[in-house]
């Protein structure tokens, strides 16, 4: 079985199963690198349940880096959920992920708009800083 039949299939399993135990445990397989970013993007839009949101968004965090897919659904969960566990774990993401991209910067500062949670608010304006400075990096280049 070639690597790219194997990555298909988890993004297949991923997108058929609907065992979030099991889904967490196929997102946590990250052997596809970019090519899994669109099957776990596809798994934040369709799961409810927060454990596996955070988890792939965690991932997202260590593999998509500059992915425009990626950013975009973190973007997404960050408009949908209201769990500031969440909220945090897909600004961490973004922050990792999404240095000086403006669709990453925009859905943070949202957040910090729409959050109460004093503790999401610090977190959002540190990531805000880290990945703010990007944009003057860019505008140099």
């Amino acid at each position: 079985m070639t690597r790219v039949s194997t990555i298909a299939g988890l993004v297949q399993l991923l997108q058929k199963t609907r065992n979030e135990e099991t889904r967490r445990k196929l997102a946590e397989n990250r052997e596809g690198g970019f090519e899994a970013i669109a099957g776990l993007v596809q798994l934040l839009q369709d799961t409810r349940n927060e454990n596996t949101r955070r988890k792939v968004a965690e991932i997202l965090g260590k593999i998509g880096k500059g992915d425009s897919e990626a950013i975009a659904g973190l973007v997404q969960l960050l408009q949908k959920t209201k769990n500031e566990e969440t909220r945090r774990e897909v600004a961490r993401s973004l922050g990792n992920i999404g240095n000086g991209d403006s669709e990453a910067i925009a859905g943070l500062v949202q957040l910090l708009q729409k959050t109460r949670n004093e503790n999401t608010r610090r977190e959002v304006a540190e990531i805000l800083g880290k990945i703010g400075k990007g944009i003057q990096r860019r505008s140099r280049d």
